[in-house]
């Protein structure tokens, strides 16, 4: 397909854009700044999220696309390019998983997000550390005919994660997310990589002129899929092995930084 772009830029919100554990709940004046020059300069900006586009933040800022749901949906320009939704089967034997060890769960999906309990102390924290809209969950009655991007799981403490995850990590992408008890679970093989590998070839992009900024454990994939990963200052070691550059934290201006450092904009 011809494209008009020099490359693409991914970005990872949470750790990345912003920093709640930092307080910092919209981009910079200066990180705004450098992405509005980066789309100037020809580059497609993409916002790359483990969130849904259910509860995204509303930024001061223009994206060209978006890969929400640890990659389960991409669009561009407003346009549907993939959506993968998990077999109500699946999400069937997952709940009563979650039931019998008193794990609470929420579901993620292109119509709404709900939660098995809405009062439960994890989630409550999951909402205040991340910044999260309370009203777009609502109380989950029946998972029945619910089309679902992801889950989110939280537990009690990590023996209760690790159980989890020996009795399913072979058939699910399961993601402990950083600051919390929780996880994100997600179709095996789908992650923010699936979307990234989509949109390079939808727009026949060059590998080597892709950029990923993140710093979680699930940018892993989308770094390993572009040519060229930045990790925040801020970062879990898993990134330590697939980042080509280690940039400033989000309150020290991290995106800019690198930005000029590559020669992306002046």
């Amino acid at each position: 397909m011809t494209h008009q772009y020099k490359g693409a830029i991914f970005f990872d919100v949470d750790g990345t854009l912003i920093d709640g554990l930092d307080g910092i709940y919209q981009p910079t004046e200066r990180t705004k700044e450098a992405l509005r020059r980066l789309r100037q300069n020809g580059y497609m900006t993409i916002l790359a999220s483990g969130r849904s586009m259910l509860y995204l933040p509303e930024f001061d800022l223009q994206f060209d696309g978006y890969i929400t749901s640890n990659g389960a949906h991409v669009e561009v320009d407003g346009q549907t390019i993939a959506d993968r939704f998990i077999p109500e089967e699946n999400l069937r034997e997952l709940a009563h998983y979650f039931d019998v060890h008193h794990m609470n769960y929420m579901i993620e999906g292109s119509q709404g997000a709900y939660c098995n309990d809405m009062r439960e102390e994890s989630f409550q924290t999951l909402l205040r550390i991340f910044n999260l809209p309370a009203h777009v969950f609502h109380p989950l009655t029946d998972i029945c005919c619910i089309p679902v991007h992801k889950l989110m799981i939280s537990y009690h403490n990590l023996e209760q994660r690790d159980a989890f995850i020996h009795e399913y990590g072979d058939r699910y992408e399961i993601t402990p997310q950083p600051g919390n008890l929780c996880s994100d679970i997600g179709q095996k093989n789908v992650t923010k990589a699936t979307g990234v590998e989509e949109l390079i070839r939808h727009f026949d992009l060059n590998r080597m002129d892709t950029y990923a900024f993140g710093d979680a454990d699930n940018d892993y994939e989308m770094f390993c899929a572009v040519g060229n990963g930045i990790a925040m200052g801020r970062h879990s070691a898993k990134l330590e092995t697939v980042a080509k550059y280690i940039t400033q934290t989000v309150r020290e201006e991290g995106i800019a930084e690198a930005l000029h450092h590559l020669g992306l904009i002046q």
